[in-house]
């Protein structure tokens, strides 16, 4: 009996166990907590960079670091070119006819890119910045050239000359009268229609000469006018100081942020760093040139107007704004003697010129020859053994402190 008892508990102990465990299958599943959806980084706005043309090697550089990724910049004139004379070809107005931007410096440094301008007239659809500020242009005299000219007129005897030769040709206009009125005389038969006939041809060639004379004039006028004398021209070359390069730079940066006023943040960040980096630069310049021997220095044509005044400089050129100015032997030989006289230890000659004059100066002044960077023109192993603008720039003052003689 006590064996059936024990039996009958099991069972009803496992009776119970198994409708708990169906009551519990019958609950309903819970729902589970919903997943976090995963953190996504912010997706920026697709954009098409910014097409800019640029006319000189600083106007490409200052865009390219003021544009970023935000622009693709192409500059005209290829290293070994020379900025003031160089001639676009059909893939060049090709170029700027589909720039969104064209960064020229202005003040006639680039004729060749405003007759490009011109010419495409309402085919022209970029924006197109000047970055050279003509209010506060320097107007460049060449003084080597005007004490040159006043060393001609002052030659001794040329006055004389001339008054004699006046009165020579006055005296054969005199014998050439009488031989006229003999003439007459002898001829006296002659019909006075004929006389008037060669009258008015006469009148009419000596009209036509008039007209080839003035235009002989004019030609000769039109080639002296572009000569690179010198006067009242403004000094283009602002970039050479480091501080008038920052107002290029805004410039730029103004002409990007209204092609691109998306990228208005990036542009003006980009600036700022260049800026920055424009003021340490002049910085250096004022404590390497503060202790010279010497405040002038020779160079071959007068770029560095803007560089001399901020750092209390004069320079002499070789030729004048324009490097294809060809000297006059007197000049060099003025240039020369002011090389021996201020005791100048170099000569800084622009490596995409020739350097011919500059050697001979130095052969006849035992001055040294260092390069100077005016960076209109510029040569690829200048940019491979220099790197950029300012590599170019820590050079030219590295030049200038060995031929000044600074300490």
């Amino acid at each position: 009996m006590r064996l059936n008892l024990t039996k009958s508990y099991k069972l009803l102990i496992a009776g119970v166990l198994a409708l708990a465990i169906v009551s519990c299958s019958e609950d309903p599943t819970p729902t589970p907590a919903p997943a976090e959806a995963p953190t996504q980084a912010p997706v920026e706005e697709p954009f098409e960079p910014l097409s800019v043309v640029a006319s000189i090697y600083p106007m490409q550089y200052f865009a390219e670091r003021v544009g970023g990724d935000r622009v693709n910049v192409v500059q005209l004139v290829p290293p070994g070119a020379e900025g003031h004379t160089f001639e676009l070809t059909a893939s060049d107005l090709v170029r700027i006819g589909e720039a969104d931007v064209i960064a020229m410096n202005g003040l006639e440094l680039e004729p060749w890119l405003e007759r490009a301008l011109e010419s495409l007239g309402n085919d022209l659809s970029g924006i197109v910045v000047e970055a050279a500020d003509a209010e506060a242009a320097l107007e460049f005299e060449d003084h080597e050239a005007e004490e040159g000219e006043d060393h001609d007129e002052d030659e001794p005897g040329e006055g004389e000359d001339h008054d004699e030769g006046d009165e020579a040709e006055q005296e054969e206009d005199d014998h050439g009268d009488e031989a006229d009125e003999d003439e007459g005389e002898d001829h006296g038969g002659v019909d006075e229609d004929q006389d008037k006939e060669h009258e008015g041809e006469d009148a009419d060639a000596a009209e036509e000469e008039d007209e080839d004379h003035a235009d002989e004039e004019e030609d000769h006028g039109d080639e002296e006018e572009g000569d690179d004398h010198g006067h009242g021209e403004l000094d283009p070359h602002f970039w050479l100081d480091p501080l008038r390069a920052i107002t290029q730079a805004e410039r730029i940066a103004d002409a990007l942020i209204e092609a691109d006023p998306a990228g208005a943040d990036v542009y003006r960040a980009n600036l700022a760093s260049l800026s920055g980096d424009l003021r340490a630069l002049h910085a250096e310049f004022e404590t390497g040139l503060s202790s010279c021997v010497h405040e002038e220095f020779v160079t071959s044509h007068a770029a560095y107007g803007y560089l001399a005044l901020a750092y209390g400089l004069e320079q002499v050129s070789v030729s004048g704004l324009s490097p294809g100015f060809d000297p006059s032997p007197q000049r060099l030989a003025g240039i020369a003697d002011r090389i021996n006289d201020l005791g100048l230890e170099a000569v800084l000659v622009e490596p995409v010129l020739s350097g011919s004059n500059e050697q001979v100066l130095a052969d006849e002044t035992g001055a040294g020859i260092y390069m100077i960077h005016p960076m209109d023109g510029i040569t690829q192993n200048e940019l491979d053994e220099f790197g950029d603008y300012f590599g170019l720039m820590r050079d030219n003052l590295n030049s200038l402190r060995a031929a000044m003689g600074c300490s």
